[in-house]
């Protein structure tokens, strides 16, 4: 009976270990996604924003 806690305890931090392991992977595609995401809005709002605003003007007499 004395093995069972350390195997029983050895399985837990394993599990435990490809959680963790998981959760930084899943975490760190989320944290991609998120700056790509603010990268492509800032390009439109400040790199882009007078081309789509002279042709939204132009849109407004068509």
């Amino acid at each position: 009976m004395s093995g069972e806690p350390s195997i029983f305890f050895a399985d837990v931090n394993e599990r435990q270990g490809s959680f963790l392991r998981r959760t930084f992977v899943v975490g760190g595609l989320t944290a991609l996604g998120v700056t790509a995401l603010t990268i492509r809005l800032a390009q439109l709002q400040v790199v882009q924003a007078q081309e789509y605003s002279t042709l939204a003007s132009q849109n407004q007499f068509n």
